[in-house]
């Protein structure tokens, strides 16, 4: 029987290279899904996050890609990034007080990273893939989340921009259904991915989360570096530094946000 969670059909595997991988050699060789996908596997031996970083990939953590269409001769929609990364904040703070943690401390990292107690848990890396002899487009939206095993296999060299990397285990105290989690994560993607652009209330859940408000910061743009404080997010979800001498700017176009290490009393 087909297994469907949150309108997606799911393909497990036990191993592959790259979720995300897979998907993408399928479309490209012609053998696109015929609708919302996501597949699943219990471990990953090349898996990639932002800016090709390596993404360890160990059992007892959900791995997937959710495959999504795109209406004919659609890019990628603007700002998908971020309303992926807030869906998944909301996702995981559901696995969170699920597990009976409630309480604990979760951020988001512009533009999807989620964080708890200030450590990584869950990265997203979203593409598009042209579908061959069509105008039609497909999101891949690869998601990794740490979940049921010990931080201690992560290496310092894993750390994301001054951020370490962590799991549930570690920061709960104790293991998560990953089958409930998928299920959160994927209606919570649903919602993001269906929807014609960035909400008000998604918007406003990002400026809620948002990691390293205030503190000396740089953002990568297509014109260089710009370095300030982070104030917040603009109306179009980009981040909004103040600049010495320049006031608040707009870094449209971000490619990835470096925040300088919290102080004790920081947020």
């Amino acid at each position: 029987m087909t297994e469907v969670v949150a309108g997606f059909v799911i393909e497990r595997h036990e191993m592959v290279g790259s979720t995300s991988l897979l998907a993408r050699e399928r479309i490209a060789g012609g053998a696109a899904p015929t609708g919302p996908t996501a597949l699943v596997a219990a471990t990953q031996c090349g898996g990639v996050g932002r800016l090709g970083r390596r993404w360890v990939s160990p059992a007892g953590g959900l791995w997937f890609t959710a495959v999504w269409p795109l209406p004919a001769g659609s890019n990628l929609p603007p700002s998908l990034g971020l309303r992926l990364g807030v869906a998944c904040l909301r996702a995981v703070g559901a696995i969170c007080a699920r597990a009976g943690a409630g309480s604990a401390s979760l951020h988001l990292k512009w533009p999807n990273d989620v964080l708890v107690n200030r450590g990584k848990v869950l990265g997203v890396l979203t593409e598009t893939v042209l579908e061959p002899g069509t105008n039609r487009r497909w999101v891949l939206a690869g998601v990794g989340l740490n979940a049921n095993f010990s931080g201690a296999r992560f290496g310092a060299e894993l750390a994301d921009r001054g951020v370490p990397a962590t799991t549930l285990r570690d920061e709960l105290g104790r293991d998560v259904d990953l089958r409930a989690a998928l299920a959160l994560l994927l209606a919570e993607a649903r919602e993001e991915l269906a929807a014609p652009g960035l909400r008000v209330g998604t918007l406003g859940q990002a400026r809620a989360g948002l990691w390293g408000l205030g503190r000396p910061a740089t953002v990568a743009t297509r014109q260089g570096a710009v370095r300030g404080l982070l104030r917040g997010l603009s109306d179009a979800g980009e981040p909004v530094l103040d600049v010495p001498g320049a006031g608040p700017v707009e870094c449209a176009g971000a490619g990835g946000v470096v925040i300088e290490p919290p102080g004790p009393a920081s947020r």
